[in-house]
């Protein structure tokens, strides 16, 4: 189940990616071409065309089996998963010395 939650977070964020850089540096490019009213009318009729069942479960779904991956791998058992100090190792109560090695004579 973890690995198919994390597989899924990864498609999904990758659609998703892939939709908007595709339309970034494609779709973008050529409607700037365009007068104002017509790429307002273009921007009009993508929004409607985009609006159908495939493009819905990747834009709403994709957040989904990204958080079901994360709930799966930082479960109780599974907590040193992400890198970073370990819990207590940055207390305020740790004191550092306050001679230098280099100030010797």
């Amino acid at each position: 189940m973890r690995s198919a939650s994390l597989l899924a977070a990864t498609l999904t964020s990758g659609l998703y990616a892939g939709l908007f850089y595709t339309f970034a540096v494609s779709v973008m490019l050529g409607l700037r071409r365009l007068d104002d009213r017509t790429f307002v009318d273009a921007m009009q009729q993508i929004n409607l065309a985009v609006e159908n069942g495939w493009f819905m479960g990747v834009f709403l779904g994709a957040p989904v089996p990204a958080a079901l991956a994360a709930v799966l791998h930082l479960g109780p058992d599974h907590r040193q998963v992400l890198p970073g100090p370990r819990p207590g190792s940055c207390s305020p109560r740790r004191r550092w010395s306050s001679r230098s090695s280099s100030t010797s004579r």
